[in-house]
């Protein structure tokens, strides 16, 4: 999986001047801190899907429950702050890189 391209419901939005619906439908810093979100959640996603994990499973790797598996792996993206993501990440190895490109202009 791409992690780079695939989106989560809502939050492309091809043929219109945004970058992502979060873009269109937030103010910047909140569409800033729903994108870093989507982003740890496709990658964890993907842990899941590429480790062949059971949601039991992947809740002990993660550190956490069932249900947050659940709610994690069907993109309820307003269940997860940041941080929890982050613990998650950690938890299951994953490596966690913060890069700060360019403005456009």
């Amino acid at each position: 999986m791409n992690d780079e391209h695939a989106t989560l419901p809502g939050e492309s939005l091809p043929g219109t001047p945004y970058e992502s619906a979060f873009d269109a439908l937030f103010q910047p810093g909140e569409a800033a801190n729903l994108k870093v979100r989507a982003k740890l959640m496709r990658r964890l996603s993907a842990y899941v899907e590429e480790e062949g994990l059971s949601q039991t499973d992947a809740a002990e790797r993660l550190d956490t429950g069932q249900p947050r598996v659940s709610e994690l792996t069907s993109g309820q993206i307003d269940r997860f702050t940041i941080d929890a993501l982050l613990n998650m990440c950690a938890a299951a190895g994953i490596e966690v890189e913060v890069r700060f490109p360019k403005p456009k202009a």
